[in-house]
């Protein structure tokens, strides 16, 4: 069984927002206008008052959470929902792990042209008495004539999500199958057929706590608890420094003595 995305992935997910970030505070492109838009109004506020020390605060710590908030939802999505491997059409077996309530993920991969696949009626998945959704149908979107550079053929993937049913006991493991037919435009000679199969690929789903910790990986549980102590740590930077920005500018106006 494999585990959830590997390092690589992570990494990828939070360059951009650190890219961006820097952008940000160092007013380049694409934020310069923004920042001189930011500087155009600050002139109009009163300086030493509590609007023109708070403003930088605000820019320098919203803008941040908003973004390092947005990567850690993404982060934790994957990470209690990771792709549990890749198999492919004629596999034998699909060993995965997961609870009653939990959404579990993997992918189908075939050879097809161009990666046209279609599955009209959609894959379900027959467990514990039910037949759950895991696939949304998908209309044929090929002509009868397929323009063709490079390669032949070449692979295409179907991410299948399916939610185990609370008929499905914890603690143990349990026998299912995933159903449905899937259709794709395949090489014969020197054009391509229509080419279809019908799935019932056995799955072996693993319940017990232990395994649903393995597949699910510390990498993107790290990463997601990362991201988010970001997030939070600018969003919290933002109201300690206004109210203490605010008591130092209300001092000073009654003429009390700096504190801190």
């Amino acid at each position: 069984m494999l585990g959830a995305q590997p390092p690589a992935w992570v990494g990828l997910l939070i360059a951009p927002p650190l890219i961006l970030l820097v952008l940000y505070t160092r007013g380049l492109w694409p934020f310069a206008k923004l920042r001189q838009r930011r500087a155009e109004a600050a002139a109009t506020v009163e300086p030493g008052s509590p609007a023109a020390l708070w403003q930088p605060i605000a820019a320098l710590t919203l803008f941040p959470a908003l973004v390092f908030g947005l990567v850690a939802a993404l982060l934790w999505e994957h990470a209690l929902s990771p792709i549990q491997g890749t198999f492919p059409l004629d596999a034998s077996s699909v060993d995965v792990a997961g609870r009653p309530g939990d959404h579990v993920r993997f992918k189908l991969e075939g050879e097809s042209v161009t990666r046209h696949w279609a599955a009209s009626s959609g894959l379900d998945v027959e467990i514990g008495g039910e037949r759950v959704p895991a696939v949304e149908p998908k209309e044929r979107n090929w002509d009868d004539s397929i323009v063709v550079s490079g390669g032949a053929e070449d692979t295409f993937r179907i991410l299948v999500d399916f939610e185990v049913p609370e008929t499905v006991a914890a603690g143990g493991s349990t026998e299912g199958t995933l159903v449905g037919g899937v259709s794709y435009p395949s090489v014969s000679g020197g054009g391509f057929v229509n080419a279809g199969r019908d799935l019932e690929i056995p799955i072996e789903l693993s319940t017990s706590e232990a395994a649903v910790a393995e597949a699910r990986g510390g990498v993107m549980f790290g990463a997601a608890v990362l991201v988010t102590a970001i997030a939070s740590l600018f969003l919290i930077g933002f109201p300690v420094a206004l109210a203490r920005i605010t008591l130092r500018a209300r001092r000073r106006s009654r003429g009390d003595p700096p504190v801190g």
